[in-house]
């Protein structure tokens, strides 16, 4: 406010002076923004335009316009720049690609797909063809807010890496968030200035091309520039803010008191970064709160790299990114009433992308036909494993699974029905490679092994018996036999160094896990084999 205030004295104390300009001038100054940051972009503006109007233009100014009220700027710039001497067009704010068009986007403008783009953008081919109209006269601007629109595979946000169609004899300056308006400020209505001389492009984050004509934009001022020059300073001087200062090097960036002007600046802004730097100290912000400040900037769609609750170099520049936007001096501080205007904006922006993300919810449901088959509910849990559905998704899924191991049961079921009726230790064996761990293995193996027994012969258990006998081991080797035995799991009786059928049993197992002949009778192998384990 205090800036405004004195350009319009500025203005007013060196009318008297002012150069006589051609009337065949014509600017057209667009700005799109949103709410939040509408302010800043609107000062940039009027300062912008204050100083054309100076210069003897005819300025066409439009705010966030309407459709209706793009149509009537540009159809009014349309009837203006024919046969004009100069022509300056600038747009500033969010800008969308697909790579071979791009589009100034007004707030609300839908920008996931081209046809939102067309029904609601302002194309920059069409303001480049307007400029083409006064060949070698004609400058545009486009300032790029750092703000990102919301984009899919074919929409991009800026102005594309593929370059703008510059028309011959069209000067086209491109550059960060802000620095296009005051380049042109800076430089280009600077009387006398060259945009050919590229030596002064290092003043400013600008890119500059297309055509650059050796003659200034602007004749050079007459000899009374000092004079008009020292009333101004004077004006400055009597003011004595930052805006003030700024005011002066933007009227005279190479003037007689630009060093003192810039002196007084680094004084002025270095006292408000301190009050901003004890402001928030003031705040007394937990490492927990200074995390939610970082979500609520990356939210907001400014990059703080990483979320941490340590302000370095990313949160502070995302936090003065944030600040310009929105109307504050970029600081990289917080302040109180900041603070309350973040979490505000985050806590919308936070409820507009959870409205988004349950209509893109919903909206897949239906795609997948509202979960009617199993690879369709897979897909939406992949996808939404908490969303709207997931309950529903899940429930049918352990419903089609129960079935499915039904199913599976009976199938089982039956085979264990052809594997009895058979009653063949091959077809227990089938049963159980096929089901190892089937609802009846337990069962089969029993019956395998009962078959086994049944099948022995006769005269070979008989002969098992006798070379038992023959061995005439003593009974504390029984007796280590059925520790042994005992010790495997193999469960051999009363452990007495007496052999029972338990105890017979326990031997087969071991004789058929060891593969030896299977008798139930200890023979020198089946003796010598168990005592060597144990030992070992």
């Amino acid at each position: 406010m205090h800036k405004l205030k004195f350009l319009v004295l500025a203005a007013a104390s060196v009318l008297v002076c002012a150069p006589a300009y051609a009337d065949e001038r014509i600017a057209l100054l667009i700005g799109t923004s949103s709410t939040a940051a509408r302010a800043s972009i609107g000062n940039q503006i009027l300062r912008l335009a204050d100083r054309l109007e100076e210069a003897g233009f005819t300025v066409i100014r439009a705010q966030d316009p309407t459709p209706a009220e793009t149509e009537l700027v540009l159809s009014r710039f349309a009837q203006r720049v024919e046969g004009a001497e100069r022509a300056l067009i600038l747009a500033s704010g969010r800008f969308a690609t697909t790579g071979r068009a791009t589009w100034l986007v007004p707030p609300g403008a839908d920008t996931t797909s081209v046809a939102g783009l067309v029904s609601r953008g302002i194309s920059v081919d069409l303001l480049l063809d307007l400029a083409a109209r006064v060949p070698g006269g004609a400058v545009v601007g486009l300032d790029a807010s750092s703000r990102m629109v919301s984009s899919n595979a074919g929409v991009r946000s800026g102005l594309g890496r593929d370059g703008l169609r510059i028309p011959q004899g069209v000067t086209v300056i491109t550059g960060a968030p802000g620095q296009v308006a005051d380049f042109m400020l800076d430089e280009l209505m600077r009387p006398g200035a060259v945009l050919a001389d590229r030596r002064r492009l290092t003043r400013r984050s600008v890119r500059i091309s297309g055509y650059l004509g050796q003659g200034a934009f602007l004749p050079a001022a007459p000899a009374s520039r000092r004079d008009r020059e020292e009333i101004y300073w004077d004006v400055v001087t009597d003011i004595g803010t930052l805006d003030a200062m700024i005011a002066y090097l933007d009227a005279y960036p190479d003037g007689r008191f630009a060093v003192q002007a810039t002196a007084r600046i680094v004084e002025l802004r270095t006292a408000s970064e301190r009050v901003a730097r004890d402001e928030e100290a003031a705040l007394s912000l937990t490492r927990a709160e200074r995390q939610d400040v970082q979500r609520d900037l990356t939210l907001l769609g400014f990059d703080t790299r990483g979320i941490d609750g340590i302000f370095g170099r990313g949160t502070r520049s995302a936090l003065s990114a944030w600040q310009t936007d929105n109307g504050y001096p970029p600081t990289g501080f917080l302040t109180r009433q900041q603070l309350t205007a973040m979490r505000a904006a985050a806590k919308a922006e936070g409820e507009r992308a959870a409205e988004e993300e349950q209509r893109q919810d919903a909206s897949f449901w239906r795609q997948i036909g509202r979960g009617s088959d199993e690879s369709g509910l897979r897909a939406y849990l992949r996808r939404y494993p908490d969303g709207l559905y997931a309950d529903v998704a899940k429930e049918r899924l352990a419903a089609i699974e129960a079935d499915r191991r039904d199913q599976l049961e009976a199938v089982e079921r039956d085979v264990w029905d052809q594997t009895q009726s058979a009653d063949s230790i091959e077809g227990y064996r089938s049963y159980l490679q096929t089901y190892p761990r089937g609802l009846f293995a337990d069962e089969a193996r029993a019956r395998v092994q009962a078959l086994e027994q049944a099948d022995q012969n006769p005269a070979v258990i008989e002969k098992a018996r006798a070379e038992e006998n023959q061995l005439g081991l003593p009974a504390v080797t029984f007796l280590l036999v059925e520790q042994r035995l005992n010790a495997l799991g193999l469960q051999p009786g009363p452990v007495d160094g007496r052999l029972t059928d338990e105890s017979r049993e326990a031997i087969r197992k071991y004789q058929r896990s060891r593969d030896l002949p299977v008798t139930g009778y200890l023979s020198r192998g089946t003796v010598v084999r168990l005592v060597s384990e144990a030992a070992r």
